[in-house]
């Protein structure tokens, strides 16, 4: 009986990590259609960053490991022209993701590592760095699509002062004739291998 139960849940949770990353696929074939001109892709990063992984582990809770392992995908860049690198970094896993799409955080340097500035739900990659700002902060726009919505489209996500909006299905749409312009983060293929491993307790040299 033990091992029919777990056969189960093993199937389960490959069917949970198989549908992330079907949402995913589905949403840059979409993005393809769109065409973004004049928009450059850039991939996340490859090495596992011990100041970065504190502050996404701080931000998460031991259930959010409950469904299996948990990826992420980022870049550092700098949101805000102070001279300093902020982090987007966008997170995977069956426990956070959904037909919407996933996690990002956006990430800013502080005096003991990183402090989390917005934690924005249903996400998709890539995050897009427009050229223009709102308080002094880049837009991040990114691409709606799944949980109920039918036709996918694009967002700004503006900074008010203090955070970026965490839901992005309830920003209005950018019309179709936008010109999306700036440079497009973490846009990578969202698959089982790619991405960094998210491992508590993990050592660094």
């Amino acid at each position: 009986m033990k091992k029919i139960v777990l056969a189960v849940l093993l199937i389960f949770c490959a069917a949970n990590v198989f549908t992330i990353f079907q949402i995913e696929g589905a949403s840059s074939a979409a993005q393809g259609r769109n065409r973004l001109r004049g928009v450059r892709h850039i991939p996340s990063e490859t090495s596992p960053d011990p100041e970065l992984e504190r502050a996404i582990l701080q931000t998460l809770t031991d259930g959010d490991f409950s469904g299996g392992e948990i990826r992420y995908y980022y870049n550092r860049v700098d949101l805000n022209a102070d001279g300093n690198f902020e982090a987007i970094v966008h997170l995977v896993g069956p426990s956070i993701c959904g037909t919407g799409g996933c996690q990002t955080l956006i990430l800013q340097p502080a005096r003991n590592g990183y402090r989390v500035v917005a934690t924005i739900g249903l996400t998709r990659t890539p995050v897009i760095v427009s050229q223009q700002r709102t308080r002094g902060w880049s837009d991040l726009i990114v691409y709606v699509s799944g949980g109920g919505i039918t036709r996918g489209y694009y967002v700004a996500l503006r900074f008010d002062g203090q955070t970026y909006p965490e839901n992005p299905t309830v920003q209005p749409a950018l019309g179709a004739r936008t010109k999306i312009t700036g440079k497009a983060y973490v846009s990578d293929e969202v698959t089982p291998t790619n991405g960094i491993a998210l491992r508590p307790g993990r050592k660094f040299d």
